[in-house]
């Protein structure tokens, strides 16, 4: 067994100005030998490291290789048992339940990964320099790109949010005209009032809260009046009433996106009513009647119907009322 050797810091560094001025004393020797020695160890722990991992992922890779010849091999005349490399029954058998012992599916720990989370994602870099640099940890190795730490920060905010938009004017003082900051047409970009505007967006979010989370108008106008973004139960009522034209191109897009990538449908209907469309029915048999001809090809039901779309990736739900469905 090697003797212990117990040094202090002020020690280490006599020894080193020493070394610098070639001076070594009798027990100098034995100080830096044991400090070559260890650090003759740990860069030799150092490789052995790297080349078992080497080998390790070359190995991986040969049995990559390995697989995906023999999915690609062509198939031909089946041979005997154990000819051409190809396994007995009885080794097919363990093969196949190793395979499937393999193949099951890891279970979960009840956590969401970081793909769940959809948002704004920022990148924090590292400093300039500190890629292939020597570690400060333990001065030998140089420091490699490694995966990616992901931290979600998850955030409360208002559903609906307010931007105040100030717009510069002047007027002229004989004739009264007032000339305002450009980009007004912007803003304007929705429905509303010259005071107030709403963006498609909001009128999306209203119609999703009211109509798929059920919340009641008056609960949305008490939640956003503590919020500080004034939304009274009959303006939104008329936001809804009037965003038809506004969301058409965005529930045409869902509409196209569901049907032509759908991998699962679901389709139910119930029973509706539209008062214009009910009058238009009733119209429609009255004029019949009154022409002599017959009403039995005319459709009365009023139906409200629901389509379930699974697309790669999302779930796309849309509803379609009146007759004709």
């Amino acid at each position: 067994m090697a003797n212990r050797i117990d040094l202090t810091l002020e020690g280490l560094h006599q020894l080193q100005e020493r070394i610098g001025r070639q001076q070594l004393e009798g027990d100098d020797w034995a100080v830096v030998g044991a400090l070559v020695s260890r650090l003759i160890a740990r860069t030799e722990a150092r490789q052995a490291r790297l080349k078992a991992k080497a080998a390790q992922q070359a190995a991986q890779d040969a049995a990559d290789s390995s697989s995906n010849a023999e999915d690609s091999a062509p198939t031909g005349e089946p041979s005997e048992p154990g000819v051409s490399g190809e396994p007995a029954p009885e080794q097919a058998t363990e093969q196949g339940a190793d395979s499937t012992e393999q193949d099951a599916p890891k279970k979960g720990h009840g956590r969401n990964g970081a793909d769940a989370f959809n948002g704004m994602k920022i990148v924090h870099a590292l400093a300039a320099g500190i890629l292939g640099a020597i570690c400060a940890a333990c001065g030998v190795g140089r420091i490699s790109r490694y995966r990616t730490k992901v931290i979600i920060r998850v955030i409360g905010q208002s559903l609906f949010g307010a931007v105040h938009h100030a717009f510069e004017q002047g007027r002229c003082r004989l004739c009264g005209a007032i000339i305002t900051a450009e980009g007004r047409e912007i803003v304007r970009d929705g429905i509303g009032t010259s005071y107030i505007t709403y963006d498609w967006s909001a009128c999306a979010m209203l119609i999703v809260m009211h109509y798929f989370a059920g919340a009641p108008f008056k609960r949305l106008e008490a939640l956003h009046q503590g919020w500080g973004v004034p939304m009274p139960d009959a303006n939104q009522w008329r936001i809804v009433d009037e965003c038809d034209d506004l969301l058409a191109p965005l529930y045409n897009a869902l509409e196209s996106r569901g049907i032509q990538n759908a991998t699962a449908l679901r389709i139910d209907d119930t029973g509706s009513m539209i008062i214009d469309t009910r009058r238009a029915i009733r119209q429609e048999i009255q004029v019949l009647e009154q022409l002599g001809e017959s009403t039995k090809h005319v459709r009365t039901g009023i139906n409200a119907t629901g389509v379930y779309l699974e697309v790669e990736g999302a779930t796309v739900v849309l509803f379609f009322t009146g007759n004709h469905h």
